[in-house]
């Protein structure tokens, strides 16, 4: 199954929802789900798509191509579309 998660891409988050995201992209990875976001590596999107990785799970990410430009877009990524 493919999850979407749309989250805060700020850094000015409560550490609380940060370690919160990070583990819902565990959860994902660990039930063998893929992970589908916005790309990026910060915040709370980042956060999500670390947990995934973190445990091998599939993460595609769905980016604007200016903020690839801007080297917004995760480095790690399973897949990265740039529309």
């Amino acid at each position: 199954m493919r999850i979407c998660v749309y989250a805060a891409s700020s850094a000015q988050v409560h550490p609380e929802f940060h370690a919160a995201a990070f583990a819902l992209g565990e959860c994902i990875a660990q039930a063998a789900h893929s992970l589908v976001y916005g790309g990026g590596s910060a915040g709370l999107m980042g956060a999500v798509a670390d947990g995934a990785l973190k445990h091998g799970g599939e993460v595609i990410g769905i980016l604007p191509k200016f903020m690839a430009d801007l080297e917004w877009g995760h480095p790690g990524l399973t897949d990265l579309q740039l529309v």
